[in-house]
């Protein structure tokens, strides 16, 4: 359990990110156009950026009082996300206490499985990932047995580049799967609009 001053914290974290939402909710609710504008795709950034971060202090704050380990290093975001996403002794996983909201808004969780398991590892042993990035291979994965169109990310080193696509691709094709795409916020477009 969160001690007083940290469930102050993590508290007025939340306010500031309904804040957030509900200041931003005229450029969230604007269709997508087709070439969004620089100015548009720069406040969107700044809106997603602003969350992640705030969702990030929280987890922090969480990890720092209910888990024995924090994460450290260059990939210690990576780690934090993996460490709150499975469950401890003190707390559930993150993912528990958000599918029902995410669920509300119509936005389903996806659930790895032995399957998505197996499938990460043969993107790591076809070159796809290498095997550092096995919780990357694990996204995919996941995200390609439950038939998603494609996976958006900010992460231009590991993810969204063309060779990295094409190994992902290549290995899809290999095991069977429906190819997935990769791509960045900048790639996505609203095409009913």
């Amino acid at each position: 359990m969160l001690d007083e001053a940290a469930c102050r914290l993590v508290v007025r974290e939340v306010e500031e990110l309904d804040g957030l939402l509900r200041s931003s909710s005229d450029l969230l609710a604007t269709p997508v156009v087709a070439d969004p504008s620089f100015e548009r795709l720069a406040a969107l950034s700044t809106v997603l950026t602003s969350f992640y971060t705030g969702l990030e202090r929280i987890f922090e704050r969480m990890a720092a009082q209910l888990d024995p380990v924090q994460p450290e290093g260059d990939h210690w975001h990576i780690e934090l996300l993996s460490q709150v996403a499975r469950p401890a002794e003190n707390r559930p996983a993150i993912q528990e206490r958000l599918a029902p909201a995410l669920a509300a808004v119509g936005q389903p969780v996806l659930q790895e499985t032995p399957e998505s398991r197996s499938f990460a590892q043969i993107l790591v042993e076809k070159g796809a990932f290498a095997p550092r990035f096995l919780d990357d291979a694990r996204h995919v994965a996941v995200a390609t047995l439950n038939d998603v169109d494609a996976v958006i990310s900010w992460n231009f080193k590991h993810l969204v580049n063309p060779v990295r696509r094409r190994a992902m691709q290549a290995a899809c094709l290999l095991e069977g799967h429906r190819q997935i795409d990769i791509v960045s916020p900048f790639e996505i477009a609203d095409d009913e609009t």
